[in-house]
């Protein structure tokens, strides 16, 4: 089986999720925003700069605080398809701007959160709910690793380490994201990764599965482990391991493993039934990768039922090859 085309998963991307906060080029004047979403009276005490990206259910939007001159990422959805739980474009989807923005209240109020994007404020009139959150001006991971190539493997290190920190936190809240992808992955200036885009995210119990359901699956395709793929019942803490195992895959090598985790994918198949090693020797690229660092990928990519947990993953002795 060839490699696969990273440019595949943008695709990917926009079909099955909300795009995050990805800065665009195209500038977007006062008047033509207030055409997209009405009256501006909510935010009066914003300066709008440009819209960011379009989203199942509205815009994101760069606006700035006109007493701090800060720049915030300012999320607007219609409350006429948030209430039908629905896109634009008529198809049902699971997001949720409110569960959004009371997870991250909630995770803003917890130490060391510095990996996940802030909460600013939350606002709503009779058509509008809008998130104020945290402006990440780098844009996405994917892009940057689209641009640039892989990460050398100290930076590689800084930054997974940072995502698992990030999600330590989710976890110990009960709750688990189940939308981790490189899109959803933000960079600060100092490219400090922030994750992002909670509107699939849901709480959890422990030892509990959520019950799978192969017509409205959570997340993006090439991030999906084989259970959600296949609408079986799922953990969602080791749905989110099997995600950043992915994550880390493409920050390693630069492309995915393979477009979705189902034996019907020739690439994904090999890999259950040879292991990610033998996969790596088939392409010539075994030696791209430590054995510390393939170890800690094939444990995040095994079975449900033997899929290495995050404690072990925050242990495990790739995360620790360098110093912080």
């Amino acid at each position: 089986a060839a490699v696969l085309d990273f440019n595949h998963m943008r695709q990917d991307g926009l079909n099955h999720s909300s795009n995050s906060q990805l800065v665009r080029r195209a500038k977007s004047h006062d008047t033509d925003w207030k055409q997209q979403h009405g009256p501006k009276n909510l935010l009066e005490d914003y300066d709008v700069d440009r819209v960011i990206c379009k989203t199942l259910q509205g815009s994101v939007v760069l606006m700035r605080e006109k007493q701090s001159g800060k720049l915030f990422a300012v999320k607007i959805a219609l409350k006429r398809l948030v209430d039908r739980g629905m896109a634009a474009n008529g198809v049902r989807i699971c997001e949720n701007i409110c569960n959004e923005a009371k997870i991250l209240r909630s995770l803003a109020a917890m130490p060391s959160s510095q990996n996940i994007i802030q909460y600013h404020d939350q606002r709503e009139d009779d058509e509008r709910h809008i998130l104020i959150m945290e402006f990440a001006g780098c844009g996405e991971l994917f892009d940057w690793i689209k641009e640039r190539g892989v990460i050398a493997n100290d930076r590689a290190v800084v930054i997974f380490r940072g995502l698992t920190n990030a999600l330590t936190i989710i976890h110990g809240r009960q709750i688990c994201h189940l939308d981790l992808s490189l899109e959803n992955i933000l960079l600060m200036a100092d490219q400090t990764p922030k994750i992002c885009d909670f509107g699939l995210a849901r709480s959890f119990q422990d030892g509990v599965k959520f019950r799978g359901d192969p017509t409205s699956r959570p997340g993006k395709l090439s991030y999906m482990s084989p259970e959600v793929y296949a609408g079986d019942g799922f953990y969602g803490p080791a749905a989110d391991i099997w995600s950043l195992g992915i994550i880390l895959f493409i920050i390693v090598f630069g492309f995915p493993p393979f477009e979705v985790a189902s034996p019907s994918d020739v690439r994904y198949e090999f890999m259950a039934r040879h292991g990610l090693a033998a996969l790596l020797t088939e392409w010539g690229l075994r030696h791209r990768v430590s054995e510390q660092c393939l170890d800690l990928i094939t444990s995040m990519l095994r079975p449900q039922c033997s899929r290495i947990t995050l404690p072990n993953v925050l242990a495990h002795p790739w995360l620790r090859s360098t110093k912080k």
